[in-house]
């Protein structure tokens, strides 16, 4: 049996998404859940400075919130990326 391996950069993933949804060509249906809507703004991209080198660079970061639906939206638009969809 073969197993497939794939690497893949999270905070690229969370930059196409974000970018997906600001375009509106992120489409979820008109009645989810608040709870949905807290997950998926759970994080956001912020300046971070490296500890070892004292460079700051933009990141996504969390907000303490579950964000079990915007790390699924990820997965899913990685799914895309790979099969050319996106």
């Amino acid at each position: 049996m073969q197993c497939l391996h794939f690497n893949f950069s999270s905070q690229r993933a969370k930059d196409v998404l974000a970018a997906r949804i600001k375009s509106g060509h992120f489409k979820v249906p008109h009645d989810v859940s608040a709870e949905y809507i807290k997950q998926m703004q759970a994080e956001s991209k912020q300046e971070s400075i490296d500890k070892r080198t004292g460079r700051v660079s933009l990141k996504w970061l969390a907000s303490g919130n579950n964000s079990h639906m915007w790390d699924c939206s990820c997965m899913a638009v990685i799914f895309a990326m790979i099969h050319r969809m996106i």
